[in-house]
C-alpha cells in the first residue's frame, strides 16, 4: 500500500521523534488514516536491520481491534494476534492487538520487555486507570505512540512530544475527505431542561427530553436526506429504538444498533441496502468505518468537541462503488457529507455545533452559526472562509482607520494654542540629552496627542510639550483634538 505523503511524513517524524522522545503523540483527523500510519511504523520495527521487534496495539472496541488487525495484515502482510476475552496470541506473533478491558487483567502474562512499541488507538483515553495500569507495566522498556483525531491538552501530561498533526481542514482542502455541507433545522427542545452531567448533557435526561419530537424530526428526515445512506446519533437506546419506529412509519427503512446486538455485524453489513438509516445510541462514535456514509444526524446535544467530532468523521471518507481513490466524478461517487445541525432552542455558546469543527475564533463561530441558522444548505468551509474574510476586513478597516488617526498631525503653532504656551516652538537644547533622539514611548505619545515627531528637536523638546499636555489633562483642561485645528 502507497502512503499519502502526509501519511509519509507522519511515519517519518514519529520515527526521529522517538530517537529523542519515549511517548510520542500523533493526530490525524477522522479518516486521515492513523492505523496505516501506526501500521507503517510497526512494519519498519519488525524488519529492522539489528533485530525484529514486537508492536501491541491497544483498543477499546471491538471495531477497532478487528480494523487494526485487518489493515496492518493488508499494509504488512503479517498476521496480528488477537488479545481479547478468551482469545490469546502466539508467542511468534510479532504484532499483538489487545483490549484493554483484557489487558488490564491479562499484561502480567507478558515480560516487562516483550513489546518495543505500544500504541494506543483512540490515545485521548489514555489518562484513564485501566490504560495507565497496562501501560505502566511496558514503558519501562517500549517506546508508546499515541494516535487521535481528537486531542485534547490534558494528553500534555503523559506525552512528551506532538511529533505530528493533520486536522480536517487540512484534509479537505487536500481533497483527501470530503466537503461538509450544512442543513440546519429547528428543534424546539428546550436544553435549559436538561442538566449537566459531568461537563455535559445527562444522556438520559436528554433522550426524555427529545421523545415529545423524535415523531416530527422521523416525518421530515425524508425531505432532508433525500436517497443519502444516513447515520444517527440518539442519546440512549430507548430513543433509537423509537425513532427506528417513526421512521418506519414516515416509510423510510432504518434499524438500530447497540452494544448488546447480537447480529451487529450483519446489521452495519446491511446499512445502505436493505435499509438507509442506522440509528444508534452513540455507540459508532469509534472505530466505525464505512467511507459510504453521505449523511450524518446528530440528535444528542453535546458541549465536548471530541465526541462530536468523532461522530461527524463518520461520514467524511471518501467513496466511490468502483473502488476509485479520490474525486473520481464516477456516477455514485461521494462528492459531499450532508451535516444535519438541529437549532436547539436555548442553546449556550459552549453546545458544539458545525462550527467548532473548523475554526477555534468564537467570532467566526458566530458569523458561521448566523449564516446556517438561515436554514440554507451552505458549505462548512466555504462558511469559514466567508467568515474569517469577513473578520480579517473588518479588522483591517479598523487598524486603517487607527492608523490614519495616528497619522493626523498639526503644525506645532496649533498645539502651542491649545497649550496656550507659545515657549514650546521657541525651544533650543541647553543640556546634552535634550539632543538625544526621543524615544519609542515619546514618540507614542506624541502621535498620540497629534504631533509630528519629525517637527521635534530632540528628547528635551519632546518632554518638554508632553509635560504640558499631561499638566493639561491633570488639571481637566481641554486637550487637542482634530475638529480643534482650526481654532
Amino acid at each position: 500500500m502507497i502512503l499519502r505523503d502526509y501519511q509519509q511524513s507522519a511515519v517519518t517524524r514519529t520515527l526521529n521523534a522517538f530517537r529523542t522522545y519515549r511517548k510520542v503523540l500523533d493526530v490525524i483527523a477522522t479518516g486521515g488514516g492513523k492505523t496505516i500510519v501506526f501500521s507503517e511504523i510497526a512494519r519498519r520495527l519488525v524488519q529492522a536491520p539489528d533485530r525484529s521487534r514486537r508492536t501491541l496495539v491497544i483498543a477499546h472496541r471491538t471495531e477497532l481491534i478487528d480494523q487494526a488487525a485487518a489493515k496492518m495484515f493488508a499494509h504488512c502482510g503479517i498476521a496480528a494476534g488477537i488479545e481479547k476475552g478468551a482469545a490469546r496470541p502466539s508467542i511468534r506473533d510479532w504484532f499483538v492487538v489487545g483490549s484493554i478491558q483484557t489487558l488490564v487483567n491479562s499484561h502480567h502474562r507478558y515480560p516487562q520487555d516483550w513489546f518495543d512499541l505500544v500504541v494506543v488507538d483512540e490515545s485521548h483515553h489514555i489518562l484513564a486507570k485501566s490504560y495507565q495500569t497496562v501501560l505502566a507495566h511496558f514503558e519501562g522498556h517500549a517506546r508508546i505512540l499515541g494516535v487521535t483525531a481528537t486531542p485534547h491538552p490534558k494528553l500534555g501530561k503523559y506525552f512528551d512530544f506532538l511529533a505530528f498533526e493533520k486536522g480536517l481542514v487540512d484534509l479537505i482542502h487536500e481533497r483527501w475527505l470530503v466537503p461538509i455541507t450544512v442543513q440546519t433545522f429547528k428543534l424546539d427542545l428546550d436544553l435549559e431542561t436538561v442538566a449537566p452531567k459531568s461537563g455535559d448533557f445527562s444522556d438520559n435526561k436528554v433522550g426524555n427530553a427529545l421523545e415529545p419530537y423524535l415523531e416530527g424530526i422521523a416525518a421530515r428526515l425524508r425531505s432532508l436526506i433525500g436517497n443519502r445512506k444516513t447515520l444517527v446519533f440518539l442519546p440512549v437506546r430507548k430513543t433509537s429504538l423509537d425513532f427506528v419506529r417513526f421512521l418506519q412509519l414516515a416509510g423510510v427503512t432504518a434499524a438500530h444498533v447497540d452494544g448488546d446486538s447480537a447480529d451487529r455485524a450483519q446489521i452495519l453489513a446491511d446499512h445502505g441496502t436493505r435499509f438507509q438509516v442506522l440509528c444508534n445510541a452513540m455507540l459508532l462514535t469509534e472505530g466505525y468505518d464505512d467511507p459510504s456514509i453521505e449523511c450524518v444526524l446528530i440528535l444528542r446535544p453535546t458541549k465536548s468537541e471530541i465526541l462530536y467530532s468523532q461522530s461527524v468523521g463518520r461520514g467524511t471518507r471518501l467513496y466511490c462503488p468502483n473502488g476509485c481513490s479520490g474525486f473520481c466524478g464516477c456516477a455514485g461517487a461521494k462528492k459531499n457529507l450532508l451535516l444535519l445541525d438541529p437549532l436547539w432552542l436555548h442553546e449556550t455558546n459552549s453546545l458544539v455545533r458545525p462550527a467548532n469543527l473548523v475554526t477555534d475564533d468564537e467570532e467566526e463561530r458566530d458569523a458561521i452559526r448566523h449564516r446556517q441558522a438561515q436554514g440554507e444548505l451552505t458549505d462548512l468551509l466555504e462558511d469559514a472562509k466567508s467568515a474569517t474574510e469577513k473578520r480579517e476586513e473588518a479588522l483591517a478597516l479598523a487598524l486603517e482607520k487607527k492608523k490614519r488617526k495616528r497619522e493626523t498631525v498639526f503644525d506645532l503653532s496649533v498645539h502651542a494654542k491649545v497649550l496656550g504656551s507659545q515657549d514650546i516652538l521657541a525651544f533650543e537644547p541647553t543640556e546634552n540629552w535634550h539632543s538625544a533622539e526621543i524615544t519609542p514611548r515619546q514618540r507614542e505619545l506624541l502621535q498620540r496627542f497629534h504631533i509630528n515627531p519629525a517637527d521635534i528637536k530632540g528628547r528635551g523638546h519632546a518632554n518638554q510639550i508632553l509635560c504640558k499636555y499631561f499638566d493639561h489633562k491633570n488639571r481637566n483642561l481641554p486637550t487637542h483634538k482634530p475638529k480643534e485645528a482650526s481654532v
